[in-house]
């Protein structure tokens, strides 16, 4: 998901679907000591984060949310597939 809303408590996917909450948050998982909510972050990203089918996106915003969170949540986890 890439937005989430919290008074219907959902989700939707209106960022061409890179999950930009999920890797946006991984660093803050990380530094707040939320190693529960870090590993279904790393996973889900290992298991479906896929640029492929991305066309038309907003540069700015993919490289500090994303090219940025994958780095930063790289840099305090150590965990190499998060740069495949």
């Amino acid at each position: 998901l890439d937005t989430l809303h919290p008074v219907t408590k959902e989700g939707s996917d209106d960022f061409l679907g890179m999950a930009i909450s999920i890797i946006d948050s991984m660093d803050t998982a990380l530094l707040m000591g939320a190693e529960d909510i870090f590993e279904k972050q790393y996973q889900w990203v290992v298991d479906n984060l896929h640029f492929e089918a991305q066309n038309n996106i907003n540069v700015f915003e993919t490289t500090i949310r994303i090219l940025g969170g994958l780095l930063s949540a790289y840099a305090l986890s150590d965990r190499k597939p998060l740069l495949d």
